[in-house]
């Protein structure tokens, strides 16, 4: 307050690049500048803005519920306050202790079973907990047996993921998720291209062949191999069950630049043995988004030989000779 209370300033800071688009609101009506309502930006430091709301001859009319929206082509996000003149006005507009939603990851998007089932998933810190919303371009998403939603309490805050199970290619386009309480609310946004060209500056991996189990002629080498996509190129990762597997003197671990953003990824395991086999997984991520590639290696032991062991049948028998000159010791085999 300023001027006895005769005047009134909002003031938050942000952080955005590009500089945002400020808009105010009072009880969702949205403000708009004359001669009592002033409404400023102004840059703090890089990519910090201080944005103030000016209030003059203030009356008891200006009381309600203000709010702050700041957007740029990033995303959005929104903070709320509530001006109070009277212990009244208070019961009816209790103030929330708490914070409002904010992004603390913003959404990637990670790929499962080739590609068949996708996940968008998020990290939102905010008190109290925040009401998530999911929209495919404009339309909200809502449960069903493709689409399953998620906001599960991870610390100090909260992973919400929005799965979709058996992708097609009307599944494409822009995703946006919307985390709100009681203090405000925050959205971000992410875009799902099945043509990669879409985004100039890069774009998640995926894997564009099916993953390949190859063996050579006397099962002295087996190489295992997947080609994917990823510009930037990605950061690749190979696991046997939930075990990180790293190159030895027994593995040999490559990733091959094949043509503009496209890999090959091949894990060479020598002399392998039974106990090479099991479930392999190749894990690639970069900032734009994370994929996986399945392989099931399945190594027979030797066999036994055919037939069987010799074994005694019966016990072995001494007989002395020529006045014990001579001793014989006899038994029967069978095998």
């Amino acid at each position: 307050q300023e001027d006895d209370g005769n005047k009134l300033v909002f003031e938050c800071q942000l952080l955005a690049s590009p500089k945002p688009e400020i808009c105010w609101y009072r009880s969702d009506e949205l403000l708009k500048e004359d001669n009592r309502t002033k409404f400023k930006i102004q840059s703090i430091a890089n990519n910090k803005f201080l944005v103030v709301l000016e209030l003059d001859d203030v009356i008891e009319s200006d009381a309600g519920l203000y709010k702050v929206k700041a957007k740029n082509k990033m995303g959005e996000v929104a903070a709320s306050i509530n001006l109070n003149f009277s212990p009244a006005d208070e019961d009816k507009q209790k103030q929330v202790d708490g914070k409002a939603p904010t992004f603390a990851r913003k959404p990637a998007i990670r790929q499962e079973d080739d590609g068949k089932r996708l996940i968008f998933e998020c990290r939102i810190e905010a008190e109290p907990v925040p009401n998530v919303t999911w929209f495919h371009n404009t339309l909200e998403v809502k449960p069903s047996p493709r689409h399953k939603l998620t906001v599960n309490k991870d610390g100090k805050s909260y992973h919400a993921a929005l799965e979709i199970n058996n992708v097609t290619v009307e599944d494409a386009g822009r995703y946006r998720v919307t985390a709100k309480n009681e203090l405000g609310e925050s959205n971000a946004t992410i875009s799902l291209n099945f043509d990669s060209g879409d985004d100039e500056n890069g774009f998640a991996p995926s894997f564009v062949e099916k993953p390949r189990i190859i063996p050579n002629e006397d099962g002295t080498l087996i190489t295992m191999r997947c080609v994917c996509k990823a510009k930037p190129a990605a950061e690749v990762t190979w696991y046997r069950g939930t075990t990180v597997v790293k190159a030895s003197s027994k593995i040999d671990i490559k990733c091959n630049e094949m043509g503009e953003d496209l890999y090959e990824l091949v894990f060479l395991l020598s002399n392998p043995t039974a106990a090479d086999g099991g479930a392999y997984r190749c894990h690639v991520k970069n900032e734009y988004g994370e994929s996986n590639a399945n392989l099931n290696l399945n190594i027979e032991a030797e066999p036994d030989p055919e037939g069987e062991g010799p074994t005694f049948v019966e016990k072995p028998t001494i007989q002395s000779q020529d006045n014990g000159k001579l001793v014989i010791m006899g038994c029967k085999v069978k095998g």
